[in-house]
């Protein structure tokens, strides 16, 4: 007949892109899960990765700032690279400027074109600066729901908190408590 031939019209699958911002500040060095929170919060990306497809990956670290580090791309081998490389923003200002990378984080994400997107935010939520901070996070998080954009949180690190590994003058180590969570 005549739909002899006729190929049903190929549905390109939706495509996500998925924006991980990654907390790089001193903290993430504590050891109370292990290896480290750090090397934790690697393994739990590098697992998102084995789960994507057709979907874009970005990557953004932050302590003082957030920097991008991994433009949304499908290379996910590339991505992985860099995510082995990223490392631990050593520096006077422990904590993390939490709200400010989530304001960057949204603002790079929402100039993507893709049908869905996400972000995954992975910290170990310690915050020096303390409770002014929550209300400002609590803003930007608003700001990412406005844009139509979910954002998603894992925690890394224990309740009790851990000892950070602190580098000392004589090479050798100190040991650092961080504050509860």
């Amino acid at each position: 007949g005549p739909y002899a031939g006729a190929q049903p019209t190929q549905l390109k699958p939706q495509r996500t892109d998925v924006m991980v911002l990654l907390d790089v500040s001193q903290s993430m060095l504590a050891q109370d899960v292990a290896p480290s929170r750090f090397e934790l919060a690697k393994r739990e990306v590098n697992n998102l990765l084995d789960t994507m497809d057709s979907d874009r990956f970005g990557l953004m670290v932050f302590a003082g700032n957030a920097v991008l580090r991994v433009p949304f791309t499908l290379d996910y081998a590339a991505a992985r690279t860099v995510l082995q490389s990223a490392t631990i923003e050593g520096g006077t200002t422990p904590g993390s400027a939490l709200a400010d990378a989530l304001r960057t984080v949204v603002s790079v994400t929402r100039q993507s074109d893709a049908p869905h997107k996400g972000i995954l935010l992975i910290s170990d939520g310690e915050d020096p600066r303390g409770q002014e901070e929550a209300a400002d996070l609590a803003n930007a998080v608003e700001t990412a729901k406005l844009s139509g954009i979910p954002v998603y949180t894992l925690g890394v690190g224990t309740a009790a908190g851990g000892t950070i590994p602190v580098p000392n003058q004589r090479g050798g180590r100190s040991e650092e408590h961080t504050s509860e969570l």
